[in-house]
């Protein structure tokens, strides 16, 4: 610092408080060894989820296939992917086809959509698959591929992870307006470096204590982490970028949102 005279020289007011580091927890919840996936349908995209798949998850997560016509699916390409695979024939449109499935073994469901033109077939199985669900009182982590989402669509589906190629063609025009912006993107979306996850809010803060996010910045920071926002399960809103001095509670399920390079 340079100045004419040290008298003029004043300390400022903190810009932000104090993290309570009495509410940072030393809990930590182990992630998961492995996960189970089940695709309802193929299409020509889902090797490449597969091959992803692979990439993120622990070598011994399994994926259980069915659709209609498996004479579609290759084998070979099977074998070059480091998870464990298994193919199996199914009207998966039947009703008592979904309602045999042991839906307690398969954490994450994949709808993987069908080609260009068929959203609302897509649809059609999401329905179906969550009035399965609902019949066995399940919840399970559904993620729906559409070729191209339209609005009157949405608004049936609405309460599901949707994947879009619109999502693509919005990462495409911001690259293209902010250049820098891709080394980032690409950060996020590759296998290896940091990733976005969410993970249990316990790890972070004691619960059911009223704290600010500036104390799960700290916590975060203590993992090499950057906590960038929460979902809180009894809303299942996410909000990211929050007021800072906002204090809130957190409770069991809760989440944390985060950049991290490791689970």
């Amino acid at each position: 610092m340079l100045a004419s005279s040290s008298s003029g020289i004043k300390p400022c007011q903190n810009l932000q408080p104090a993290p309570k580091y009495h509410d940072i927890s030393d809990f930590q919840i182990s992630p998961q060894a492995d996960e189970t996936f089940l695709f309802l349908g193929w299409s020509p995209d889902c090797i490449y989820m597969l091959k992803a798949l692979a990439s993120y998850t622990q070598k011994h997560s399994r994926v259980r296939i069915i659709c209609e016509d498996i004479s579609q699916l290759s084998s070979g390409e099977f074998e070059k992917i480091p998870i464990e695979i298994t193919v199996e024939q199914g009207n998966i449109f039947d009703k008592k086809t979904l309602s045999d499935i042991d839906w307690q073994f398969y954490e994450n469901i994949v709808i993987p959509g069908y080609g260009p033109g068929n959203d609302m077939l897509v649809a059609r199985m999401y329905i179906l698959l969550k009035d399965a669900l609902a019949d066995r009182g399940f919840i399970n982590n559904i993620t729906v591929v559409f070729d191209n989402l339209l609005r009157n669509i949405a608004e049936e589906i609405s309460g599901v992870n949707i994947v879009s190629v619109d999502i693509i063609f919005r990462i495409a025009a911001q690259i293209l307006a902010h250049p820098d912006v891709m080394y980032a993107i690409l950060e996020m979306i590759s296998p290896e470096g940091v990733e976005v996850y969410l993970k249990p809010v316990e790890n972070y803060i004691v619960l059911e204590r009223e704290v600010d996010f500036f104390t799960i910045i700290e916590s975060a920071r203590r993992y090499n982490e950057t906590a960038i926002g929460y979902i809180t399960e009894q809303t299942s809103k996410i909000s990211l970028n929050p007021p800072k001095f906002e204090k809130k509670r957190f409770y069991h399920f809760d989440k944390i949102i985060v950049f991290s390079d490791h689970l």
